[in-house]
């Protein structure tokens, strides 16, 4: 008899506990992540004054995580052309007088992200020098092709409530390419690699707190060679070895350096008789193989030296 009370017990819970959750309407197991109250918690006022460097906090709401690890990742534009920020709490700097557009993106595991947009405003401080709207107004676009990479770069900004009226602003410039840095308005430089260059602008002026400014420069390379009445020197094809190319011409091969400078011409027929364009193929350690179309064949090194020459009977070689 004990044994029965004891079941019926039993069965008097699980009931109660399945009829709870069937009176719950909050619990629903096929609920999705999802990212609600997202919102800037500061500043509380959206504007400043220059100088005007603010933290920026944001907030939301996980629900139904699909772990109990998950987290709100923020991501900010701040809409003054600066890159993208990611974080909770993030330091940011204005440095010209307007109005921006924050847009802010909230990202969870699994949840649909969800953006939101905010307006601030940065002012002028009648009590305080600043410089204003610091930019790089050319060479645009912001990039060159080698070998004639030398633009002239140009630094503009506005000096707001001066100490003086002949107060102005200084430039300091990093090119990014290990060179010294160069002060000035207008500064010539010059860029000798391919590559993507970060910029770094600095500004300054009495009084004033200094403002920086960073831009990416675009060094590509060098897109067509020279060209030539003389049939030795037509370009037919082209390698690029570790210290500049090499232009496979129909009875003549040149070496020409990374930025496209001539170098000089070696006459493949001295090693590889009788040569008149062929093919070539790669081989390790800057080498190459270059087979004429007479059947002829040479190893040759990246300065356009020659070594294991044979033939193959005189016969056309053809590669497909």
């Amino acid at each position: 008899m004990k044994n029965y009370k004891i079941l019926f017990a039993t069965i008097i819970i699980l009931s109660s506990l399945i009829l709870s959750c069937e009176l719950d309407s909050d619990f629903d197991p096929n609920a999705l992540p999802t990212i609600s109250d997202l919102n800037i918690s500061s500043p509380e006022t959206l504007s400043c004054s220059l100088p005007c460097s603010v933290t920026f906090t944001a907030t939301s709401t996980l629900e139904f995580p699909s772990s109990p690890t998950d987290q709100v990742t923020y991501s900010w534009d701040f809409g003054d052309g600066s890159s993208t920020d990611t974080g909770n709490n993030i330091i940011h700097e204005y440095t010209g007088i307007d109005s921006y557009t924050i847009t802010l993106t909230a990202s969870a595991s699994e949840a649909k992200d969800v953006v939101i947009t905010k307006s601030f405003t940065v002012s002028a401080n009648p009590d305080v020098t600043a410089i204003s709207n610091l930019s790089i107004t050319s060479p645009s676009p912001l990039n060159c092709n080698l070998p004639n990479c030398a633009p002239v770069f140009t630094a503009t900004s506005e000096l707001l409530f001066p100490n003086t009226a002949g107060d102005q602003v200084t430039y300091l410039w990093d090119f990014g390419d290990g060179s010294a840095e160069e002060m000035g308005n207008d500064i010539t430089h010059a860029y000798t690699d391919e590559g993507e260059y970060n910029i770094t602008l600095k500004a300054n002026a009495p009084g004033a707190t200094e403002v920086s400014f960073e831009q990416t420069y675009t060094v590509n390379p060098k897109t067509s060679f020279f060209a030539s009445n003389d049939d030795s020197f037509i370009g037919m094809d082209i390698r690029e070895v570790s210290d500049g190319f090499i232009v496979f011409g129909l009875s003549k091969m040149s070496k020409f350096d990374k930025q496209g400078n001539f170098l000089f011409t070696r006459d493949p027929s001295t090693e590889i008789p009788n040569y008149y364009f062929g093919d070539f193929h790669v081989l390790p350690d800057d080498k190459t193989l270059v087979v004429s179309y007479n059947g002829s064949y040479a190893d040759m090194n990246a300065n356009l030296n020659f070594d294991n020459t044979g033939s193959v009977n005189s016969a056309i070689i053809y590669t497909f």
